[in-house]
Protein backbone atom coordinates (compact mmCIF):
# COMPACT_ATOMS: atom_id res chain seq x y z
CA UNK A 1 0.00 0.00 0.00
CA UNK A 2 1.45 3.72 -0.89
CA UNK A 3 2.35 5.54 1.88
CA UNK A 4 0.42 9.09 0.54
CA UNK A 5 -1.76 9.20 -2.24
CA UNK A 6 -1.05 11.18 -5.45
CA UNK A 7 -1.67 14.68 -6.21
CA UNK A 8 -1.80 15.94 -9.72
CA UNK A 9 -2.77 19.55 -11.01
CA UNK A 10 -4.31 21.18 -14.19
CA UNK A 11 -3.44 24.78 -14.25
CA UNK A 12 -4.32 26.86 -17.13
CA UNK A 13 -5.78 30.32 -18.25
CA UNK A 14 -9.59 30.91 -17.71
CA UNK A 15 -12.47 28.96 -20.09
CA UNK A 16 -9.21 26.51 -21.25
CA UNK A 17 -11.32 23.31 -20.34
CA UNK A 18 -9.53 22.32 -17.60
CA UNK A 19 -12.72 21.47 -15.03
CA UNK A 20 -14.21 19.25 -17.72
CA UNK A 21 -10.59 17.74 -18.29
CA UNK A 22 -10.41 16.71 -14.63
CA UNK A 23 -13.25 15.35 -14.36
CA UNK A 24 -13.14 13.40 -17.85
CA UNK A 25 -10.06 11.75 -16.12
CA UNK A 26 -12.29 11.18 -12.82
CA UNK A 27 -14.87 9.17 -14.72
CA UNK A 28 -12.41 6.68 -16.70
CA UNK A 29 -10.34 6.55 -13.03
CA UNK A 30 -12.96 6.33 -10.45
CA UNK A 31 -10.24 5.96 -7.38
CA UNK A 32 -9.59 9.27 -8.36
CA UNK A 33 -11.48 12.57 -6.93
CA UNK A 34 -11.46 15.56 -8.41
CA UNK A 35 -11.30 18.80 -6.58
CA UNK A 36 -11.49 22.45 -7.26
CA UNK A 37 -9.11 25.37 -6.13
CA UNK A 38 -11.56 26.74 -3.97
CA UNK A 39 -14.05 24.34 -2.18
CA UNK A 40 -17.07 26.17 -2.57
CA UNK A 41 -18.68 24.49 -0.16
CA UNK A 42 -16.01 26.01 2.51
CA UNK A 43 -17.39 28.79 4.51
CA UNK A 44 -13.86 30.41 3.78
CA UNK A 45 -14.53 30.10 0.23
CA UNK A 46 -18.05 31.60 0.31
CA UNK A 47 -16.94 34.34 2.92
CA UNK A 48 -13.60 35.10 0.34
CA UNK A 49 -15.82 34.88 -2.59
CA UNK A 50 -18.59 37.40 -1.20
CA UNK A 51 -16.47 40.00 0.12
CA UNK A 52 -14.04 40.06 -3.42
CA UNK A 53 -17.22 39.88 -5.96
CA UNK A 54 -17.43 42.91 -7.98
CA UNK A 55 -15.93 44.98 -4.84
CA UNK A 56 -14.15 47.94 -6.44
CA UNK A 57 -12.70 49.32 -3.34
CA UNK A 58 -9.81 46.39 -2.76
CA UNK A 59 -6.21 46.86 -4.65
CA UNK A 60 -5.26 43.98 -6.09
CA UNK A 61 -2.73 43.24 -3.37
CA UNK A 62 -5.50 43.00 -0.94
CA UNK A 63 -7.98 40.60 -2.99
CA UNK A 64 -4.49 38.31 -3.38
CA UNK A 65 -4.24 38.19 0.22
CA UNK A 66 -7.88 37.30 0.36
CA UNK A 67 -7.29 34.08 -2.27
CA UNK A 68 -4.07 33.48 -0.37
CA UNK A 69 -5.87 33.03 2.97
CA UNK A 70 -8.66 30.58 1.24
CA UNK A 71 -6.23 28.85 -0.36
CA UNK A 72 -4.12 27.90 2.84
CA UNK A 73 -7.44 26.87 4.57
CA UNK A 74 -8.75 24.58 1.46
CA UNK A 75 -4.69 23.46 1.09
CA UNK A 76 -4.75 22.10 5.03
CA UNK A 77 -7.79 19.29 3.58
CA UNK A 78 -6.03 18.64 0.54
CA UNK A 79 -2.81 17.62 2.77
CA UNK A 80 -4.73 15.50 4.67
CA UNK A 81 -6.46 13.55 1.57
CA UNK A 82 -3.43 12.91 0.33
CA UNK A 83 -0.42 12.42 2.81
CA UNK A 84 -3.03 10.85 5.66
CA UNK A 85 -6.15 9.17 4.10
CA UNK A 86 -4.18 7.96 0.93
CA UNK A 87 -6.26 9.63 -1.51
CA UNK A 88 -4.99 10.19 -5.53
CA UNK A 89 -6.76 14.04 -6.02
CA UNK A 90 -7.02 15.88 -9.22
CA UNK A 91 -6.76 19.34 -9.01
CA UNK A 92 -8.62 21.94 -10.98
CA UNK A 93 -5.74 25.12 -10.41
CA UNK A 94 -3.06 25.33 -7.57
CA UNK A 95 -1.78 28.11 -5.48
CA UNK A 96 0.08 29.54 -8.41
CA UNK A 97 -2.57 31.03 -10.69
CA UNK A 98 -2.08 33.62 -8.21
CA UNK A 99 1.55 34.33 -9.69
CA UNK A 100 -0.36 34.86 -13.11
CA UNK A 101 -3.40 37.07 -11.69
CA UNK A 102 -1.40 39.26 -9.42
CA UNK A 103 0.82 39.96 -12.52
CA UNK A 104 -1.58 40.63 -14.39
CA UNK A 105 -2.74 43.17 -11.73
CA UNK A 106 0.49 44.90 -11.76
CA UNK A 107 1.28 43.20 -8.22
CA UNK A 108 5.42 42.67 -8.04
CA UNK A 109 6.11 39.38 -8.85
CA UNK A 110 8.71 38.61 -5.86
CA UNK A 111 5.58 39.73 -3.59
CA UNK A 112 3.25 37.44 -4.78
CA UNK A 113 5.83 34.53 -4.97
CA UNK A 114 6.17 35.53 -0.68
CA UNK A 115 2.03 35.21 -0.38
CA UNK A 116 2.03 31.95 -2.50
CA UNK A 117 5.10 30.15 -0.97
CA UNK A 118 3.90 31.60 2.49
Amino acid sequence: MSKRGKLVVVEGVDHLGKTELTKKFVEKYPDWIYQRQHDDSEEVTKFVREIVKGSTSFTGLEIQLFNCWSHCYHYRKLYNLVYKERVNVILDRFFLSALAYGEADGIDTKLIEKLCWA
